[in-house]
């Protein structure tokens, strides 16, 4: 028998009913996992995302799907108790992690409490999945951002089996995905989670159609896919392509690589991400991740600001794993305002704003079926700015002008040229 719902073109609605809003469905999967009739399908978006539905004729009205949806049911929030900048003292993984290594360290915790940790890691068809391992191998492939959906799969059955047999689990997720496990698995002492700030997921088709094109182009094929490729420094954010160790395509983030454009200016998420009810102060993990955006603008900060992760403690369970970490000289940790990250880290107010640069890639991309030809078009003014900026070197000067003026006349500066 087969355990997850088969894709279902657009157009077919007969015997087939919600399990939540359509606009809203993440596609975290809980629902396929609670179902013991095979009777969820997934039905496609525009984007060839895809959102989750009921069969009427295989289902029997047990509602198991309905209980442990996200957006049906939001499990009890976390308000932020502290929140710290960080960063691990192994120069190794921090250099190598998208931030300042948190998630590695609390990935070598469980390997040496011998637990049970969740990740993700890109397969070699281009797909995010997460896997359920306990062992120090895996931790390397789960380092480094992934700016794609993740499949969840089976990992909630996998949870739920282990933690029946007394297993510990720390699993690191997008919050949507932290909120369905604890639907799930409701509360268990020995599961650990910790949720990231998530900005947004774009259609898996996307990455892999990108890659593809690239990979037509340069006559190889990529064994490795870096979003922040460490060689260049993460902050760079590089998008990177290896084939056996060598690189062979390299672009910047903001000018040069059109998913990279996508991703960061918002431009690509499915249409449940620009509805995201997670996206709030309120967590829904024990520790919550971030880049740390607005460090210094609070209190007076000294130290380093580049490869600095943001933690907030969220809960008693996860202000002693935060202990734990710093107590065995893993981490570093800093108490910052608690005001500071949660004013100046988007994701902690609102979700990402949908544009119109969103909904026209999305309607061409509808009638095209070809990722990169339709980002030709409705990214070429970014891409040509991008090359603008770069070949003139006015980010350096501006970052020079912007470093000499007082906090308070940058911020509105910073203001005056959004509005434009």
């Amino acid at each position: 028998m087969e355990l997850f719902g088969k894709c279902v073109e657009r157009g077919r609605r007969s015997m087939i009913k919600n399990i939540c809003d359509d606009s809203l469905c993440t596609a975290c999967g809980a629902c396929e996992n609670s179902c013991n009739f095979q009777a969820i399908i997934r039905t496609k978006r525009k984007d060839d995302s895809w959102y989750m539905q009921i069969d009427d004729t295989k289902c029997k009205n047990c509602n198991r799907c309905l209980k442990v949806c996200p957006n049906n049911h939001v499990p009890s929030l976390y308000s932020p108790q502290k929140a710290y900048a960080a960063w691990s003292t192994d120069k190794e993984i921090h250099k190598k992690s998208a931030s300042g290594g948190i998630a590695t360290e609390l990935y070598n915790y469980a390997v040496d409490k011998k637990m049970y940790f969740a990740g993700v890691s890109i397969d070699k068809n281009l797909e995010a999945h997460f896997e359920l391992v306990n062992n120090k191998n895996s931790i390397e492939k789960f380092q480094n951002s992934k700016y794609t959906f993740s499949y969840m799969d089976d990992i909630y059955l996998k949870c739920k089996e282990l933690l029946k047999k007394g297993e510990k689990i720390l699993f690191v997720g997008l919050p949507c995905q932290i909120a369905a496990l604890r639907n799930y698995i409701g509360e268990n002492e020995n599961l650990i989670l910790i949720d990231l700030a998530c900005h947004g997921t774009p259609s898996p088709e996307f990455l892999k159609q990108h890659v593809k094109t690239i990979e037509k182009k340069k006559n190889k094929i990529a064994d490795n896919v870096s979003f922040r490729n460490a060689r260049f420094n993460t902050n760079n954010f590089y998008f990177t392509l290896t084939h056996k160790n060598r690189i062979f395509y390299k672009k910047n983030s903001l000018s040069e690589d059109n998913y990279q454009i996508g991703y960061h200016k918002a431009f690509i998420y499915r249409d449940c991400c620009y509805q995201c009810r997670y996206a709030q102060r309120k967590r829904t993990g024990d520790l919550t991740i971030a880049d740390y955006h607005g460090l210094g603008k609070v209190s007076v900060y000294n130290g380093n600001k580049e490869s600095v992760s943001c933690v907030l403690v969220n809960s008693e369970k996860g202000k002693t794993l935060l202990n734990k970490l710093f107590e065995n000289e893993q981490i570093e940790v800093i108490e910052r305002p608690l005001l500071e990250p949660l004013q100046n880290e988007p994701q902690f107010n609102y979700p990402s704003k949908s544009s119109q640069e969103h909904d026209e890639f999305i309607n061409l991309y509808q009638k095209k079926e070809n990722f990169d030809l339709v980002a030709n078009v409705v990214f070429k003014q970014y891409k040509f700015k991008g090359w603008v900026l770069g070949t003139t070197n006015v980010v350096n000067y501006k970052n020079k002008f912007m470093a000499l003026l007082p906090w308070e006349l940058k911020q509105y500066v910073k203001k005056m040229l959004r509005r434009k």
